[in-house]
């Protein structure tokens, strides 16, 4: 009888618990994936893009508008503390994913002793080649800043829902006698901390904002700036069978840079004739004849090497860029299948919750679980999409990923 009477008190201290709790622990696979809908009334990255280039068409403007929008950013991730809240987290907050620099030489490099050349046809597309060059570059940039910002928005959300779940346990310690004060501090500090690191990653996400107000040429006045979530989920398929060769030569023929240093090159001929044939005029005939000459041929040999060398790097990073996809989509699709597992494992639990066999303390756990693998999982996400941008830089073709993965990169490149 004793046995019986105890077994009732210990049942009903597992179903004792705030109305809070249950539609928080009830309801947490549905909020978790409502973060990443797609809501078509704000920005996606083909607008936003659309955008900088119609807002960004003299260069000089552009480039100082990166190097504030930069700076601004740079600034606000030195404050954040060290995160807890998952490994990935630590990683996209912390590592160069996010805002790698540009690289100015290899963008801004036509070669300022060229200019002294006669106009000709072959400079002015090479200065052309150069300005189309700088501007997917920095494109590229409002990418990564685009996919950080709807990173964090995830962020924010989900640190909200773990501090949710947080206090429903801490409201449900109340009606529970053995909880001891320890107990209930460990729990209030760990909401205090979730607090001090969702300040800390508002303030980078209010940056951000900020900075690709900068980098799109956007007035204050103007209509706010709402992004996207991205809801299609790159896969391994899509870039499965690529032939390597193919994908090297695909980028070198589609490169701004290489163009651009075959047009110098052309210049560069030019120039050498040009000097030689100034013999035969009054202001060549003099005594700096042979070093103008020598000058105009070392300016020529210097540019055919740096055409050499921008061919080969132009293929080793189209290369390295897949390579970086690949990995990137690896560790999303771990991250995924571990998402999926500790939210399934999650609903199951909590059936057995309300049931009365399983106890608080191990639902909260794997709701936070759940929660933190679910922003790993988006963290890893725009990750890969971040990488599947760089590749496209790289390759100097907008591929376009198709979910079901039959239109491949493989098979753009060969229609192409």
């Amino acid at each position: 009888m004793f046995m019986k009477s105890l077994l009732k008190i210990v049942l009903l201290s597992f179903l004792i618990t705030s109305v809070q709790a249950r539609e928080v622990l009830g309801n947490l696979s549905n909020e978790l994936n409502s973060y990443v809908q797609v809501d078509n009334s704000k920005m996606d990255l083909k607008m936003l893009k659309s955008l900088a280039e119609e807002r960004n068409q003299v260069l000089d403007i552009a480039f100082e508008n990166y190097i504030i929008a930069k700076r601004r950013v740079s600034v606000a991730r030195a404050g954040l503390n060290p995160l807890t809240t998952g490994h990935v987290l630590g990683l996209a907050l912390g590592l160069n994913y996010l805002w790698v620099p540009m690289a100015v030489n290899a963008v801004l490099s036509i070669p300022t002793h060229l200019y002294n050349i006669s106009k000709n046809v072959s400079l002015r597309r090479a200065e052309y080649n150069n300005y189309t060059r700088a501007l997917k570059v920095l494109n590229n940039e409002i990418a990564h800043l685009y996919f950080d910002i709807v990173t964090h928005e995830v962020i924010l959300k989900t640190i909200d829902l773990e501090i949710d779940v947080y206090k429903a346990q801490l409201s449900s310690f109340e009606t529970r006698e053995e909880i001891s004060q320890a107990r209930k501090d460990e729990v209030t500090k760990t909401i205090i901390g979730l607090n001090i690191e969702k300040i800390n990653i508002y303030n980078l996400f209010v940056e951000e904002l900020a900075a690709l107000r900068t980098m799109v040429s956007r007035d204050i006045n103007d209509s706010k700036i709402e992004l996207q979530q991205v809801a299609n989920e790159i896969n391994d398929r899509f870039i499965q069978n690529t032939d390597l060769e193919r994908l090297e030569n695909f980028a070198r023929q589609n490169s701004d840079e290489v163009e651009m240093l075959e047009n110098l090159y052309d210049a560069s001929i030019k120039n050498v004739k040009a000097v030689k044939w100034s013999l035969i005029t009054f202001e060549g005939l003099n005594f700096s004849y042979k070093r103008r000459v020598k000058i105009a041929k070392n300016e020529m040999e210097i540019t055919r090497l740096e055409r050499l060398a921008t061919i080969l790097k132009v293929k080793k990073t189209a290369i390295s860029k897949l390579d970086s996809l690949q990995s990137s989509l690896d560790v999303f699709e771990n991250y995924k299948s571990l998402s999926l597992g500790s939210q399934d494992f999650h609903d199951g639990l909590y059936i057995n919750y309300t049931n009365g066999i399983a106890s608080e303390d191990s639902i909260v756990l794997t709701a936070v679980s759940a929660i933190r693998d679910f922003r790993n999982k988006v963290v890893a996400h725009y990750n890969a999409l971040s990488a599947f941008d760089d590749l496209k830089l790289a390759a100097g073709y907008n591929f376009v990923f198709d979910p079901s993965g039959d239109n491949t990169i493989q098979t753009q490149m060969e229609s192409k």
